[in-house]
């Protein structure tokens, strides 16, 4: 039946001359795809011979959730085809604005439109408590107007409170350049912001959102190591075996003008590599992201990362963290130095200040006693590590350091006497631990272990190895080392070590272990750029 049709003398009047049941709306009747009759302002009403048999809602066909949609009295919701609209300002009777009706109807559950160009409804929270409790349970929230991204704070508020599952629209429907339909955040002042790859995120209860729907994959690899997941507050950079907090990447807020980039716990350990995998990472997005992109860190920058801090805000900008509940602050970032020194000073000059009783592990030959293979007493084989990127010229061999055991030479004269030496086989290059993890200590063993691959390479920062014949470094048997970090499916190496020499319990324990493992790390880094690495 036409527009307005409701009505005794046509609908009424029709059912009586047919004999048949007639369904005629009480308002303007709009088609919506896909073959959706919407009566604004009315509804339908169904008549037989005469009589107003059934009062339908506004919707035909309607929808599995049609009967669950009515409020309770005195709500401020206004009736749209995808479900209600909670403006921030009372609406005045009229057609609905065309972003409205361009909210998607969906079968399975009903929607819920949040604000409008004017501002956010400060009464939203208990307006949603008018609805049934069986829509609550499972809607879709869509924002509309400016503010957008907290929508997604009232999902999760509603999901705690009702125990079921709330969708949320990660943006106000829009179109692109090509007319085609996507989402986009809206900032406070009504300007439009980005738009997310992650189109729909699911709450439940008190757990973290889960992503439902995304403009292309949900997540991607970088390299054989890293992958790009798709997350309410844009993007997380994590490790192909996911070992990081999924939690915390999918709690970090989203930002109305900024897709922000989150680095994990797993990026922090391989801070420096960022450079590098960022140039990966954001050459697969679109460039209008990449420059709108901010970074956020799991960590406030520590001690001698200032290097890498620096050319990470002079690219993405502002570096921000999460902090209280659940809030956005940014970081300050240490300047970087004004140089970076390129050899080593003497020890102890100005320019060389001490940073510890240990010193990285970039092995060259120390002195020896003249006409033996022993090491001289107290010398070392191990120099400090210059602020920039070590040479290969620098190291003694790529299979860095190694597994330890006891040489076959008799025991030191009294006069000279330390504990027992343990020799350091440049072939084995795993040390004795075939599945290393962060922060296990292990000790110098006592025989030797068969040879691992050549690919493999363990990386000591230690203050008492010393360096033997040809390319072996020795360290007493009873020295222990603690794993900093490890790296697996290296585009290089199956696997790099990176171990710190712990020092006993009455000796200081020297830089933290951020500043050890960036220059260890370092160190791989040289190795890695030399065109042959085995020689």
């Amino acid at each position: 039946m036409l527009s307005r049709s409701a009505r005794p003398d046509l609908a009424g009047a029709l059912s009586v001359a047919l004999g048949i049941e007639v369904v005629a709306p009480t308002g303007t009747v709009i088609l919506l795809p896909p073959g959706l009759l919407f009566v604004d302002g009315g509804i339908w009403q169904a008549y037989r011979a005469g009589a107003v048999t059934a009062r339908y809602g506004a919707r035909h066909p309607a929808p599995d959730w049609e009967t669950t949609l009515e409020a309770g009295p005195g709500h401020p919701f206004v009736v749209i085809p995808a479900g209600v609209w909670l403006p921030a300002a009372e609406h005045r009777a009229g057609p609905l604005p065309a972003p409205v009706l361009a909210v998607p109807v969906q079968p399975e559950q009903a929607s819920v439109l949040i604000g409008d160009p004017s501002g956010w409804p400060e009464n939203a929270d208990a307006a949603l408590e008018l609805l049934p409790r069986a829509m609550r349970r499972r809607l879709t929230l869509v924002p509309y107007g400016p503010a957008s991204t907290r929508i997604h704070d009232l999902g999760e508020r509603l999901a705690r409170r009702s125990g079921g599952v709330v969708e949320v629209i990660a943006g106000v429907p829009d179109t692109d350049e090509h007319g085609r339909p996507v989402v986009s955040t809206i900032d406070e002042k009504g300007s439009r912001g980005w738009r997310p790859a992650g189109v729909r995120f699911a709450y439940r209860a008190a757990s973290a959102p889960t992503l439902v729907a995304s403009v292309g994959p949900q997540w991607w690899t970088v390299d054989p190591t890293w992958a790009i997941e798709v997350v309410r507050c844009g993007y997380w950079l994590r490790d192909v075996d996911n070992t990081d907090a999924a939690a915390d990447a999918r709690w970090v807020p989203a930002h109305p003008e900024h897709p922000l980039l989150y680095l994990g716990s797993f990026a922090m350990r391989h801070l420096h590599r960022l450079p590098a995998l960022l140039d990966q990472a954001t050459a697969m997005l679109a460039p209008e992201v990449v420059v709108a992109m901010r970074l956020v860190a799991a960590r406030a920058p520590e001690p001698g990362e200032e290097n890498t801090w620096a050319e990470l805000t002079d690219r993405f900008g502002d570096l921000l963290t999460v902090v209280g509940a659940r809030t956005l602050v940014v970081l300050p970032v240490p300047p970087a130095p004004a140089s970076i020194a390129t050899e080593a000073p003497p020890p102890g000059s100005p320019t060389n200040p001490a940073v510890g009783p240990e010193s990285a592990a970039i092995m060259r030959p120390g002195p020896r006693a003249q006409g033996s293979g022993e090491v001289a007493p107290g010398t070392s084989a191990l120099e400090d590590t210059p602020a920039g990127i070590p040479q290969l010229s620098d190291l003694v061999s790529p299979a860095t350091i190694v597994q330890a055991h006891i040489p076959p030479s008799p025991p030191a004269p009294p006069d000279r006497q330390t504990s027992a030496v343990a020799v350091c086989g440049p072939a084995a290059v795993t040390w004795p631990v075939h599945d290393p993890l962060p922060n296990l200590v292990i000790t110098a063993p006592l025989a030797p272990a068969p040879a691992a691959p050549p690919d493999h390479l363990t990386v000591v920062w230690s203050l008492t190895g010393r360096a033997l014949p040809g390319s072996e470094v020795a360290f007493t048997a009873d020295r222990r080392f603690r794993t900093l970090d490890v790296m697996t499916a290296d585009p290089r190496w199956s696997q790099i070590v990176l171990l710190r020499e712990v020092p006993p319990s009455e000796e200081p324990e020297g830089p933290p272990d951020s500043y050890v493992r960036d220059a260890l790390w370092r160190l791989a880094e040289a190795m890695r750029r030399a065109p042959h690495h085995g020689s």
